[in-house]
């Protein structure tokens, strides 16, 4: 990025770009250690009876963030209600549920 482009961003929009750059970077980290994971697994392989899976090999701490994300519970229309009202209480707005199903309807 040239400085020009760098002095043109907004503080949301350098936020957005450190954003991507760390997206990016973990995305290679993942690959990286994917990669090393298949590799030790085709290695072991061959010298054990029982067939191995390359997450048998090796946990990583994504693998258990994405199985953790399967179990999240479900809110209710109710629950997803009441916890609005109370983050927009917490702002100090008031919350009316029958104007937002009106917006919504629109």
């Amino acid at each position: 990025m040239s400085l020009r482009d760098f002095c043109s961003l907004t503080p949301e929009e350098w936020r957005e770009v450190c954003r991507g750059w760390h997206a990016s970077r973990d995305q290679a980290l993942h690959e990286t250690w994917e990669q090393t994971r298949w590799l030790g697994t085709v290695t072991v392989q061959p010298h054990v009876r029982k067939r191995l899976s390359p997450r048998d090999l090796l946990r990583l701490p994504w693998d258990e963030a994405v199985q953790n994300k399967d179990k999240a519970p479900r809110m209710s229309r109710e629950e997803r209600e009441r916890r609005m009202a109370a983050a927009i209480r917490r702002m100090g707005a008031t919350y009316r549920s029958e104007e937002l199903r009106v917006k919504s309807e629109e």
